[in-house]
């Protein structure tokens, strides 16, 4: 487990997070929010040219982000170029000879647009004395967003940039020459996030996760000139956001040569965290039984903040996320591997068990286009009902609230009965009450609401009994009191 609460405590001040492009997500969190769970205090600067966007982005924040309308770029004016699909709107028109050819992308068309002025960062920031996390994602624009930072550059620790391998916008400058500004600019390559996959276009139609599209590339300040509060950002977000704990040590073990102190030896904690024995005595309490109120939402979301996990984004989840987090720390192994069925970006049980020291972390959805990598967790397109996953390969499996959304159980059963290796153990959790529940007309991920009665939740655990899923000790389906409306 690495403990990121002494070098939160070093670093003092909010973390500054600058984000260009900073329109609200509709299917994944910013790459930076898991600080924020982690913690780690905030401060968020978002500039987006967009006025619904901006105003969309401010409504879902409130007072964790300042957000300004404005074009960043080289301080130039330029043709915006709005697109059919916002989020692919840009200064630099889309080539369509190119976006032909990628499935994904053939259907893209920019739309008639003005003028613009842009804003350079060097003045937009003149201020703000220090930059830890530059995150930048304006299609196409980021090369020249950053030459006009040169001043900001040096007073950064981090910089979060997409960048492109095939060149979809005329004129586009690709992966290699933000990398070799940056390069210049005495910043190191760390990883590349979120790398996008897609299929080329075929008369078949035929999809694939084939041609390297676009990825976020991290790159860190080099060793050599950075201060003190540089290498303390650095080692919180190597660890918190990318899983870098190798980076993360060194980075401290470079702060504790400057000041004499021992973070480094304090992120790096040998022995492997263990349920006390009354967290585990609340979890069979919990186990094979319905939420019983706000008090047990309560008590899990206390529990979580005890040991450092991050809470989920809708609290009542923090209830069945920690059941489940605490039964896999205390019957799986930290080596063995783990699956997220039907995993999201914001849900937080993975990025728990990576806190607690779990190494093989995986999460499948079929949200999920191409294969690829969130916090340092392995996210892969999968149907829950039947993957291509290897067969008895996983020690703890977990779904939480996803069968009551259209899922075909006894397909879904046998699909975790053939994943779990011998001994392993399938957490499940889902909307539940004894009694039906109207839910006529409402819908979400694209199917009709259903909650579970007892009949139907007796009739499923006598379902999994059949592809040999029996359930770990004595269960209670009896309802107390409504947590959710």
């Amino acid at each position: 487990m690495h403990d990121l609460a002494p070098i939160i405590s070093q670093l003092g001040e909010p973390l500054v997070v600058v984000d260009v492009g900073a329109q609200a997500l509709t299917h994944e969190s910013h790459v930076y929010d898991i600080l924020r769970q982690l913690g780690v205090p905030l401060r968020v600067i978002g500039f987006e040219p967009q006025a619904d966007r901006a105003a969309a982005r401010r409504a879902i924040d409130g007072d964790n982000s300042v957000i300004f309308e404005a074009f960043i770029g080289d301080g130039g004016t330029h043709q915006f170029h709005p697109a059919n699909s916002c989020a692919s709107s840009s200064l630099f028109p889309l080539d369509g000879d190119v976006c032909a050819t990628v499935a994904s992308l053939s259907a893209l068309r920019d739309q008639p647009g003005d003028e613009v002025e842009t804003k350079r960062l060097d003045d937009v920031l003149r201020h703000v004395p220090a930059i830890d996390f530059l995150k930048l994602d304006i299609e196409g624009a980021e090369l020249m967003t950053l030459q006009g930072g040169a001043a900001v550059l040096w007073r950064t620790a981090i910089v979060h940039v997409e960048t492109a391998f095939v060149a979809f916008r005329q004129n586009q400058p690709l992966f290699a020459d933000v990398d070799l500004f940056l390069r210049i600019n005495d910043f190191g390559l760390m990883r590349l996030h979120a790398p996008a996959m897609r299929a080329a276009t075929t008369p078949s139609g035929a999809q694939g996760a084939d041609r390297l599209m676009w990825a976020d590339a991290v790159f860190f300040a080099n060793e050599a000139g950075v201060t003190d509060r540089m290498l303390l950002v650095q080692a919180i977000v190597a660890g918190g956001v990318y899983g870098m704990h190798t980076v993360a040590e060194r980075a401290l073990a470079l702060y504790d040569a400057r000041h004499g102190t021992i973070l480094a030896r304090d992120y790096v904690k040998p022995a492997e965290w263990r349920p006390e024995p009354a967290m585990l005595w609340w979890a069979t309490q919990q186990t094979n039984a319905a939420l019983r109120g706000e008090a047990a939402i309560a008590e899990a979301a206390s529990m979580m903040a005890e040991v450092g996990l991050p809470p989920h984004p809708d609290r009542p989840k923090c209830w069945d996320g920690f059941l489940a987090a605490l039964h896999a720390a205390d019957s799986t192994a930290r080596d063995v591997p783990i699956l997220d069925a039907g995993a999201e970006r914001y849900s937080t049980f993975l990025p728990g068990l990576r806190q607690l020291g779990f190494t093989d972390l995986t999460g499948i959805n079929t949200v999920f286009t191409a294969p690829g990598e969130h916090h340092g967790i392995r996210l892969l397109p999968g149907d829950i009902t039947g993957s291509t996953l290897p067969a008895a390969h996983y020690g703890f499996i977990a779904c939480l609230s996803v069968i009551e959304h259209g899922v075909d159980l006894a397909a879904f059963f046998a699909e975790q009965a053939r994943l779990l290796r011998p001994g392993g153990h399938l957490f499940v959790s889902c909307d539940y009450w004894e009694t039906p529940v109207d839910t006529a007309g409402l819908s979400a991920y694209g199917t009709p609401i259903h909650i579970f009665t007892r009949p139907e939740l007796e009739a499923a655990i006598a379902l999994a009994e059949t592809v040999g899923l029996r359930l770990v000790g004595p269960s209670n389906l009896a309802c107390v009191d409504k947590a959710v409306a």
